[in-house]
């Protein structure tokens, strides 16, 4: 018996197998790391899977237009749907374990392919023709490989997309979906060229599943539930993304409020010794200075309980942000920061640089007599310098909270500090 094919369906029954192996593709690699909710990942892949399979079959059936009305066996056409519905359950719970190796890949391979051979040709006896269908059977065995390699090529990649984010991932799960689709239908028209129709023959009287319903009626409802299987996707993918975005928030707030003081908004005494750390390393590397300024309000706790605690974190805060303006204006290479609940530390990167003078002299101006961070402040001042005063975060700032008087800020001097320079090493080391 001779037939041609309606391309248009042709078609439809590749999109349906493409539809089908994108969302399958993304449940199976959903799996992977799943901590919970595993089996309704692996129940959705296994229906859409399996369901799309079967349903791009008798699609592609639909497709091939003969003499005769077409019509399958109910039992047999349910007994396809479950044996690749099933199959692919097995496959995708084998590919989902979090370790796996190249024969488990091979084994799960081999179940999705058992299961889409399995639907192909109980799917082909469920028209019960009389005479039955002629099997050439080296194409059966054609179409046999054919299944085998779409199966390994699916499981390859779903495994894949388990280990793969971003742009990638959604690429390399379009093209998967695409590929499979291909590999899906190559299998059924190759299983499909390997029967021939007899001349004459006609379906069972009692078949209750007619070839109308089995075309674009069942390509329409299963295309529905595959779209609604993508749109849970999308959406999945979504609250992922923003549980990723809440949960990256989170750490740089917590980290935020490990490094920063959150009366002034300023880095604190943890950023401090980072960026020290950090500084000593540039410096090891490249052999440039740097210098540790130590600023004191003297009369903090005097003046404190004057201002009130409501008004307290007012005071503060602008004599930080006065503090960063004269910073600002009078340097470049600086890093400020609020070391105690009176102090603050100015890190000044190459220090004997005339264009840092300016800093040096203002600061000198502070601690005598000026008054332009606040009322009745007064201020104490530090310095030390890296290597000279010490090798290591901890000595440089104990040697820069030695209070200096006015007229000798500035003035860095290149020292030695004998024997302590041995413990300054042996800081650094553990610094």
């Amino acid at each position: 018996m001779t037939g041609h094919y309606d391309y248009g369906l042709v078609l439809v029954s590749y999109l349906v197998a493409v539809l089908a192996g994108y969302s399958a593709l993304y449940f199976g690699a959903q799996m992977t790391h799943a901590v919970s909710g595993r089996r309704l990942w692996l129940g959705l892949g296994a229906f859409t899977m399996g369901t799309g399979v079967w349903t791009m079959h008798f699609v592609g059936m639909q497709a091939h237009k003969m003499e005769m009305v077409q019509s399958y066996d109910l039992g047999l056409t349910v007994l396809s749907w479950f044996a690749a519905v099933i199959a692919s359950g097995l496959a995708l719970n084998r590919i989902g374990l979090p370790r796996i190796s190249a024969l488990q890949i091979a084994v799960s391979s081999l179940f999705m392919a058992s299961g889409i051979v399995v639907m192909h040709y109980v799917g082909m006896e469920a028209m019960r023709l009389s005479p039955g269908l002629v099997y050439n059977w080296p194409w059966v065995t054609v179409s046999v490989v054919i299944a085998l390699a779409a199966s390994a090529g699916a499981m390859i990649l779903s495994r894949q997309l388990a280990d793969t984010e971003g742009t990638r991932a959604r690429v390399l799960h379009a093209v998967a979906a695409l590929i499979m689709g291909a590999a899906i239908s190559g299998m059924h028209y190759t299983g499909m060229f390997a029967v021939s129709y007899p001349t004459g023959a006609m379906a069972h009287p009692d078949n209750l599943v007619t070839g109308g319903w089995m075309g674009v009626p069942l390509a329409i409802t299963i295309g529905l539930l595959l779209i609604l299987a993508i749109v849970v996707i999308i959406l999945d993918r979504r609250a992922t993304r923003l549980a990723a975005e809440q949960a990256e928030a989170d750490r740089k707030r917590v980290s935020q409020m490990a490094f920063r003081d959150s009366e002034t908004g300023l880095p604190n005494r943890s950023a401090l010794d980072q960026q020290l750390l950090d500084r000593i390393v540039k410096s090891q590397r490249d052999g440039s200075t740097f210098a540790l300024l130590y600023l004191n309000i003297r009369n903090f706790r005097e003046l404190a309980p004057v201002k009130g605690a409501r008004e307290t974190p007012e005071w503060v805060p602008g004599v930080a942000r006065n503090l960063s303006n004269l910073v600002r204006e009078n340097a470049r290479g600086t890093w400020l920061c609020r070391y105690s609940e009176s102090a603050f530390a100015v890190i000044v990167d190459d220090p004997l640089a005339a264009h840092q003078r300016a800093l040096f002299r203002r600061i000198q101006e502070l601690v005598t007599n000026d008054r332009s961070l606040g009322d009745n402040l007064e201020w104490d001042a530090g310095q030390s310098l890296f290597p000279d005063s010490g090798s290591s975060s901890r000595s440089l700032v104990r040697a820069a909270m030695i209070i200096r008087n006015p007229g000798e800020f500035g003035d860095i001097p290149k020292e030695t500090t004998g024997s302590d320079s041995r413990t300054d090493t042996e800081e650094a080391v553990g610094a």
